[in-house]
Parts: structure tokens; sequence; C-alpha cells
């Protein structure tokens, strides 16, 4: 790929709770990538989101600035560039396409300059073209995973450190949860797949597999390696490669919260299925 030192020219765009923290690892150890030292910039949902959309990011951001520091406080080796970089991300008082674009000003030897930001997914048409219109014909890495398990997986996280028992939630609040228009936004592969595919080529587009990373890690790296025209070699991703990542508490769907997500995603799983026929979906 064309180096261009001022501009991402790939972006992983989720799904989120697919595999893109494990992804963002692995490639941070890649000579011929350059990554944000954090992993999710959040640039184009709180321009083109809604507010409360905003003040979640702007709450995650002040929150994960905070245990850093304490970590730093507590004697833990963190270095000053990274605390920097996110007290940049938390205090910048003007967030443009300048302030976004100058995120990437360190990034002038690599081939392969991108950002992985799961809720890029959940983006209006506008908010894509918007990618489009800053960042030209990039490539777009796209992660999904079987619908159902994708968004139950999200719920439980989003409850990870509630004091409540989880077998305390009621049916009617895992609906809630389930049904909240962010967490829809994020799992609607059709209008996500739609819109990117309206302003960027299939050829542009790398659409992976969450169940692919558990039964062959390898393979999945290097097909993003060579969808990103990088060399690709397996020591590159030793200490990575097989490690988990941001996992979600292990916790069985309850039966009645089975049977709505199982109708709720009939049609995207169809819809996977009948586009890609990815072998691993139904794992």
């Amino acid at each position: 790929m064309a180096t261009n030192a001022s501009k991402p020219n790939f972006l992983c765009i989720g799904a989120q709770k697919a595999g893109t923290t494990w992804l963002y690892h692995n490639l941070k150890g890649h000579p011929q990538i350059w990554l944000p030292a954090y992993k999710e910039i959040h640039y184009f949902d709180e321009i083109h989101l809604d507010k409360s959309t905003v003040t979640r990011i702007e709450r995650n951001r002040l929150s994960t600035l905070n245990r850093e520091l304490n970590k730093k406080l507590k004697g833990e080796t963190i270095s000053y560039s990274y605390l920097k970089f996110l007290a940049h991300l938390a205090f910048s008082e003007v967030k443009d396409d300048q302030w976004y674009l100058s995120l990437f000003k360190d990034a002038t030897s690599q081939d392969a300059i991108g950002e992985i930001t799961p809720a890029y997914s959940a983006l209006p048409e506008l908010g894509v073209k918007h990618i489009k219109s800053l960042l030209g014909d990039i490539k777009i890495i796209y992660l999904l995973r079987n619908p159902i398990k994708r968004a139950w997986s999200q719920v439980v996280t989003s409850r990870r450190w509630d004091t409540l028992d989880h077998q305390q939630i009621s049916y009617e609040e895992w609906i809630e949860m389930i049904d909240a228009k962010y967490s829809l936004l994020k799992g609607h592969y059709t209008i996500t797949i739609t819109n990117y595919e309206k302003y960027f080529a299939q050829e542009q587009i790398l659409y992976l597999f969450y169940d692919d990373i558990c039964l062959n890690p390898a393979n999945l790296l290097q097909k993003v390696c060579d969808f990103l025209e990088i060399k690709y070699e397996e020591t590159f991703f030793n200490s990575t490669m097989n490690s988990l990542f941001n996992n979600s508490p292990k916790m069985d769907i309850p039966e009645k919260v089975a049977e709505y997500l199982t109708e709720k995603y009939k049609e995207q799983e169809e819809f996977i299925i009948k586009r890609f026929q990815p072998a691993s979906f139904k794992l």
C-alpha cells in the first residue's frame, strides 16, 4: 500500500464483540503497520451519532485516562507518550477533521496506517460518506460474528462492572439492553454493509469472521496482511496470536432471552449465510 503520512489508509469498523481488540493487539506489533497508542479513536461516530453517544464517548475517554493514571501512580510501567495521547483524546476542545488527521502525524514510514473503532459499523450513511470524503479510497476491514452471540456478548459486557448478580437481571431488563438503538445498529450487518458498499468498492472491503480467530488465527492474519499488501510472517504475531483480549464474562443465555434473540436476528443470520456462506459462522 502507498504510504500517506497524514491519513489512515485502512480502517477496521467492527463489529463490536467480534474480535477487534484481538486484531488490534496483533496488528500493533507488525513492523509495517502504524496504529494509534489507544485502540478506539471514536471520531466519526462522535460527529455523526446522537448526543447520548457523544456523552458516552467522553465519559469512556476520561475513565480510561483515570484508570491508566492510577496504574502509573501504583508503580506500573505506563509510558508518558501513551498517557499524553489519552489526555489529548479526552481534553481537546475542538475535534474536527484536522484534529483527527493530526493523530496520525507520527506515522511516517509504515506502509499501512489505520485505526480500529467498532462503533464505525453503526454510522449512518452520512458518516460513511464523511470517511470517504476525508480519507478517499481506503481499505475497510469488517469482522462479523454470529449475530445472536455477538448481541449477547455485547449486553453481558455492558453489565460487566455492575454489582448486581447477572442471575438477578430480569427478562425485561435484558430485552431493554438488546433493543437499545445503539446496540441494534452495531449488529445490523445489512445496514452497515449497504452503507459502506455504497461508497467503497467490494474489493476495498475485507469481510472476516470471528470464529476463524478461534479456528485458524494465522490464516486470518495472513488474509489481513495480503489485503493491506504487507508482508506476513508468523513471528510478527507469536506473542499475541493465541492470546485472549477483552473477553466477556461467561454466562449462558436464559432460555426466553435466547428465543427472543433468535427471532430478532433471524434475518441478519440468513443474510450473512447467503451472502458469504462462511463455514464457521454457526459455531
